[in-house]
């Protein structure tokens, strides 16, 4: 039997199921004298109090951690990762029941041992309009391009280089060691860390790489200085865009994310402004639509005797969601993201091209954050110089966005508008230039509105066809509703005109 659990609390140490006295102790992270004990031949794992000599099954969590609470003390170093359950690394994540508050990792926003600086708190009263969020230090995602555009592969082999040494000091691994590091990273960030203890048995056996600034990690915390939790780790220095706190919300801003995407390569239409001449806009994909076509051309005549740019254009999509199919209407969560929009004859289904943007609760106002999105995106509206590694060098590029996708709640708040069924809301897609005066109805349809009241007939809506009003009908095709149409208005797509 391996661990640290004391050897008077012999009956304790047995497993339940299988009889077997193989088992694995740990001391908990939280409670004073309690372990968890997991069997080594079935996997069934307990808690124990080595003070009353009690014994409490996965299932008694609360049963558990109400004795703790009430006749033990709390442990002076609190391991804040493990928490959230009160459990030690050895737990898997699936044993967490309903009664113990889930660890939010893909929706919380990093805290500042992550790396990440964080505004001020919500609820302190503070006005956040005018505040600009605050993001770390780009150091690590400035080297990596800097290293790789010296030479196509020295950022990664800077990253695993330096993770080992612990240091920024410029140490390049090999490009054999760095591959197999990168993947072991990637698998790593998948594991509990019971199963990362398993996998370190495993990659001890490891002889076929020829090891030379690095070496195989030989315990948990080698995972956590080399691959995982150190400032200098692998993990921590891939290059992402940093996420910011802003007014209650986890935001990315749309430059960084257009930063990575051509640092890193992906491929995109490039569409300079002048190229409009030569294309065929036939609506057989966005880019062919006539209001790309009139993006383009607006930029080129901008820039015209500057520079001919190239035009990425972006769709903006934003909505609410349920967080699980189980609970409904609780605590829905707001999404907002972008698409870069690439010919659709490419992997129109690829998925790497749409990037989440914002998270934020539905109950709480997004204007503060899609007011800084529209800043932003009229910023870069003017051209900005960024590096490109398809090209190999700094290119001139403006972002439009073509096509906001937003329902008809979403559509009200964006424009700052009522709800759709008030007075005062705005008419889409609809215009009248009737003449408002001829709006109430005439002495004769007041008379006709009347009589009919009195009448039974068949017909529950009555045709409008007189010539001096409108009779509370703008709908029909009377004279009293015709109206000169605009200058250069299509004369097709009208029913009356003078």
């Amino acid at each position: 039997m391996s661990g640290y659990l004391p050897t008077r609390i012999v009956p304790l140490k047995i497993c339940s199921k299988c009889k077997n006295k193989d088992i694995i102790s740990i001391p908990n992270n939280k409670w004073q004298e309690c372990y968890v004990c997991c069997c080594q031949k079935c996997g069934k794992k307990w808690y124990i109090c080595a003070i009353h000599n009690k014994r409490f099954g996965i299932k008694s969590f609360g049963r558990m951690n109400k004795h703790f609470q009430q006749y033990h003390a709390i442990m002076p170093t609190l391991n804040k990762e493990y928490d959230h359950c009160d459990m030690v690394p050895l737990i898997d994540n699936e044993i967490c029941n309903e009664a113990t508050p889930p660890k939010n990792d893909q929706l919380e926003i990093p805290h500042k041992k992550r790396n990440i600086i964080m505004t001020d708190n919500v609820g302190t009263g503070i006005n956040l309009h005018n505040k600009k969020p605050k993001l770390m230090n780009h150091n690590n995602t400035r080297k990596y391009f800097v290293d790789e555009i010296k030479e196509e592969g020295n950022g990664v082999c800077g990253i695993v280089g330096n993770a080992f040494q612990m240091s920024i000091k410029g140490t390049y691994a090999s490009m054999e060691e760095s591959l197999f590091h990168m993947e072991l990273t990637n698998f790593l960030t998948k594991l509990t860390i019971n199963q990362q203890i398993k996998v370190v048995s495993l990659i001890n056996k490891g002889t076929k790489v020829n090891f030379q600034s690095t070496r195989i990690p030989k315990s948990v915390q080698d995972i956590n200085h080399f691959y995982m939790t150190s400032k200098h780790s692998i993990y921590k220095n891939i290059p992402t865009p940093k996420v910011c706190s802003y007014d209650n919300h986890a935001c990315v801003t749309i430059e960084e994310i257009i930063e990575n995407v051509l640092a890193l390569g992906l491929p995109l239409s490039w569409i300079k402004s002048s190229e409009h001449k030569h294309m065929k806009f036939d609506n057989s994909s966005l880019l062919k639509t006539r209001k790309a076509q009139q993006i383009l051309l607006q930029t080129e005549n901008k820039y015209k005797n500057l520079v001919d740019p190239y035009v990425i254009f972006l769709v903006i999509w934003s909505d609410d969601f349920e967080v699980n199919h189980t609970r409904k209407n609780k605590s829905s969560t707001w999404l907002k993201t972008v698409t870069f929009v690439n010919d659709q004859d490419d992997n129109p289904d690829d998925n790497q091209y749409t990037y989440a943007l914002c998270l934020g609760n539905k109950k709480n106002s997004h204007f503060t954050v899609n007011k800084w999105y529209n800043e932003e995106l009229i910023r870069l509206n003017e051209v900005l110089y960024k590096y490109s590694k398809i090209h190999s060098e700094y290119i001139p590029i403006v972002t439009r966005v073509l096509v906001l996708l937003a329902d008809r709640p979403e559509r009200c708040t964006l424009n700052d508008i009522a709800s759709h069924s008030s007075n005062s809301t705005k008419r889409w897609m609809f215009s009248n230039g009737s003449n408002p005066h001829k709006m109430a109805s005439c002495v004769q349809c007041f008379q006709n509105r009347v009589t009919g009241m009195f009448k039974n007939t068949n017909s529950s809506h009555r045709i409008v066809q007189c010539n001096k009003c409108s009779d509370f009908d703008f709908s029909n095709l009377t004279a009293s509703n015709a109206f000169k149409p605009p200058h250069n208005y299509p004369v097709k797509g009208i029913h009356w005109h003078h």
